[in-house]
């Protein structure tokens, strides 16, 4: 492993692509959002254009091939304002995906309605678009689990009150002017909604700059309450973007906060109860910087989230470089001196993509040096790991899925790999892709995917074939199995919930009566011992179900087998303590 990411380390892991519309227009450019506008399977590309005066942003269609074209006729493409960031989500749940982009210099924002895939409408009427602004990002969320996108706007100039809007149901937004959340009144810049605490409820937090703590506004069924911890309340700086992700595979959500005005940027491990620690030792805390976008993404698709950080805005006016870290699996990180190529100026936002489909992230970059700089694209150069992406559709949840948790579970490298993602309204205060990519290293299959739905639905997927682009829809269903089985004298339905902590139940169909009216059900774990084994009594064909008490059990992988002579079925089942 060590010599591998040496390796990795010394080795170019992207190609600049130089002769795409994407990277030969210039431009002063802020934000990077990849989407399926037209939903055909492959992700197009938005980036904003934010100089004073105003600049019209760009729209690029993915071909299929590795190409882009771009769509100068659309109204996206006509703002002539000058652009922050954006975000992407389909607010009136038609399954086409919508955009709003948020402007600076006191000036409107743009609310945007995708129409079918084949246009954009400019929503003139909508509250989102009447309010004068220093808006730096916007985010969508579901705040109150309606099954529709809510949004938020962050402001760092003029009243400093950020802007929030709830949907009404049919896709129209509604300006809220009492609830705490807009009333920080400090010069905001990144904003997210995030379940932290796992209640099943969109939380929300936003960075500021003017040496301003971080704001934590924990959310549930009576709304939102300030809840900043100490360790972020303690950060005041100039914070411009962040992400929040799981960086060291242990099932909760870290931060990744960068600032500008040459401080260092900060990583916070999620302690397990929202008490963040600062890390003093990884490479982005101590490389000199002036950062303003943070992008997660397993590059190599070795089972964890490296990270992209891009520099700007240098003090004497100097050209700057960006960094790419790789991660260890367990959120050490190592700068790589090699693996993106040499870019030199300056790079706003910036958003990981598999925009050629095979499998491996690329990446796009807003360049914005002398407010013309030509924007970046860099493809993947690939890698023997395997991997998977989800394409999610809610019902009951918004449907884009936005605020879903994805926890997945493999056997890599001959070791048990729980990684955990989310789909993300924002990321990296002007960059979002709205699709979920996990690399799973030597994986071929994953034992289980749990998808935790915004409505609160939790849907479970068993043996997933790696290396596919997987469209999911939510279901209440607990839990599907791919696969046809032929009919058995008995035969394990499902067991749920998977993972599980501290029980899980076992629901099984018998057709037919059993000898000594009996079952057995034996536990083993991954080294082939057994842990449990009982007697189940069946007086009778039908479903029945049994409910296993894992109090003592370690946290890890289980075998569940029902036998009955030398008949037997089995199901693997994750104990997550």
């Amino acid at each position: 492993m060590i010599i591998f990411m040496l390796l990795l380390l010394q080795t170019p892991l992207f190609t600049p692509i130089t002769d795409s519309p994407v990277t030969t227009m210039g431009g002063d450019s802020r934000s990077v959002n990849w989407f399926d506008f037209d939903q055909d399977q492959d992700l197009d590309l938005f980036i904003s254009n934010g100089k004073e005066g105003g600049e019209n942003n760009f729209f690029y269609l993915n071909n299929g091939d590795g190409t882009f074209t771009f769509l100068d006729s659309l109204v996206i493409c006509k703002d002539g304002s000058p652009s922050d960031g954006a975000t992407v989500g389909d607010i009136n749940n038609d399954g086409y995906p919508d955009l709003f982009v948020s402007t600076w210099y006191g000036v409107k924002n743009f609310l945007y309605l995708n129409d079918q895939g084949k246009r954009f409408i400019q929503m003139d009427d909508s509250p989102a678009m009447t309010d004068l602004s220093y808006a730096e990002t916007g985010t969508f969320g579901d705040v109150n689990r309606d099954g529709w996108l809510d949004l938020y706007v962050t402001i760092s100039a003029g009243s400093l009150r950020n802007l929030f809007y709830l949907n009404d149901g049919t896709g129209g937004l509604v300006k809220q002017s009492t609830t705490g959340v807009i009333n920080p009144r400090l010069p905001s810049r990144y904003a997210d909604f995030a379940d932290l605490n796992g209640d099943g409820w969109q939380d929300l937090i936003v960075t500021n700059e003017n040496n301003q703590p971080e704001n934590l506004f924990l959310n549930g069924p009576a709304g939102f309450t300030s809840s900043a911890p100490a360790s972020l309340t303690s950060l005041k700086g100039n914070t411009a973007s962040g992400s929040i992700e799981d960086v060291d595979n242990d099932g909760d959500f870290d931060l990744i906060l960068a600032n500008y005005n040459s401080e260092r940027n900060h990583l916070l491990i999620n302690d397990g109860n929202l008490g963040w620690t600062k890390m003093a030792t990884a490479p982005w805390t101590t490389d000199p910087a002036n950062s303003f976008g943070t992008a997660p993404g397993d590059v190599d698709n070795d089972g964890d989230l490296d990270l992209l950080i891009t520099n700007a805005f240098s003090a004497n006016g100097s050209r700057l470089v960006n960094y790419l870290y790789l991660n260890d699996g367990l959120g050490n990180f190592t700068r790589s001196e090699t693996g993106l190529p040499a870019d030199s100026g300056w790079v706003y936002g910036a958003a990981f993509a598999d925009y050629d489909l095979d499998g491996d992230l690329d990446v796009a970059m807003a360049g914005c040096f002398d407010k013309t700089e030509n924007n970046r694209l860099y493809l993947n150069n690939g890698n023997p790991n395997h991997w998977i992406q989800l394409n999610l559709t809610g019902i009951q949840s918004n449907r884009s899925g936005i605020g879903a948790i994805v926890h997945l579970y493999s056997q890599t490298n001959g070791k048990p790999l729980h990684q955990t993602r989310r789909l993300a309204g924002q990321s990296g205060y002007s960059g979002q892709t709205l699709r979920i990519h996990a690399g799973l290293g030597d994986a071929t299959v994953i034992d289980s995917l749990v998808i935790f739905w915004p409505s609160g639905i939790r849907q479970t997927l068993i043996q997933v074939q790696a290396d596919q682009l997987l469209n999911v829809t939510e279901s209440s269903t607990p839990l599907s199995i791919p696969v046809d089985q032929p009919e058995k004298s008995f035969r394990i339905n499902h067991i749920y919930p998977n993972p599980f902590n501290p029980e899980a139940t076992m629901e099984f169909t018998v057709n037919q009566f059993m000898p000594g009216n009996a079952l057995l059900v034996a536990v083993f774990d991954m080294a082939g011992r057994l842990v449990l084994s009982e007697q189940i009594p069946v007086s009778k064909p039908g479903l029945h179900s049994w409910t296993l008490v894992a109090g003592s059990f370690s946290s890890g992988h289980y075998l569940i087998r029902l036998s009955s002579g030398s008949r037997f079925d089995a199901r693997r089942i994750t104990l997550v303590k």
